[in-house]
């Protein structure tokens, strides 16, 4: 009997694997209710929140922004940043607080654009400073002027270029400064040359140049530009002789 009884035994347990490896197996029905995956609640403000929404990044950021409880935070959050700028720069940074005060979502565009227009692939650092700088002066702002100035000295060239650079004085540049120093002179001034010039800067730099070199003229005319815009603009007459970053004076600060 203990032998047949075993021998029934074995014959049932063979008979559940086969049923198993068959993929037949009968699971219990899920109760009512629980037929989805539980999930964690949606914070409001979380990254699966903002996309959610459809809304990444900055553009997320600025959406949440304009609820009333951020505002407060991030007003706080864009104070720090920019007087951490103007520490840095020695330049008032009040046309960005006048451009977070009138549009949020705005500020947090230009933020975004202008990340866009540093961009720097194929070009020397030296040699997009140099086309940054001269962008930067033929919308005359002094201080946009003195921080393409700072950029260009921290970028690797010398006070005495850097002033050549600004007095359009070419026999104190070496040809490739020159080379940038004209072209930039010639797209903004809308000068046939600029397409001979062009042509020499693809020889030495390539398309991907081209595109470096496009976007730091643009880099260099839009913040003077949107300056000017919001009635921040400051009209420079002389260029700073002491080349180099200097603490914000309480006069530069504007009402």
């Amino acid at each position: 009997m203990r032998a047949g009884a075993a021998a029934t035994v074995g014959d049932g347990d063979c008979s559940d694997h086969r049923h198993l490896l068959a993929g037949r197996t009968r699971l219990p029905a899920p109760r009512r209710g629980l037929t989805r995956p539980l999930r964690r609640p949606v914070v409001h403000g979380s990254v699966r929140h903002l996309r959610a929404r459809g809304t990444r990044g900055l553009g997320g950021l600025a959406e949440l922004a304009a609820g009333k409880e951020y505002v407060v935070m991030m007003q706080r959050l864009i104070d720090h940043l920019l007087d951490r700028q103007e520490r840095t720069l020695g330049q008032s940074m009040d046309w960005l607080r006048a451009l977070y005060a009138a549009s949020p979502k705005g500020f947090w565009q230009f933020t975004r654009l202008r990340g866009m227009l540093r961009h720097r692939e194929a070009l020397p650092h030296t040699v997009w400073a140099v086309a940054h700088l001269t962008a930067a002066q033929v919308e005359d702002c002094g201080p946009c002027v003195q921080i393409a100035a700072d950029e260009a000295l921290r970028a690797g060239l010398t006070p005495e270029e850097i002033r050549a650079v600004l007095a359009g004085d070419d026999s104190r540049l070496d040809p490739e400064s020159i080379l940038m120093r004209r072209f930039v002179r010639a797209v903004c001034e809308h000068d046939p040359e600029s397409e001979t010039l062009r042509r020499e800067i693809h020889a030495a730099w390539g398309s991907k140049g081209e595109v470096d070199l496009a976007l730091a003229i643009i880099g260099g005319r839009a913040i003077p530009m949107l300056k000017r815009a919001l009635g921040h603009a400051v009209a420079c007459s002389t260029v700073p002789v002491a080349l180099g970053t200097s603490p914000l004076r309480p006069d530069m600060r504007q009402p």
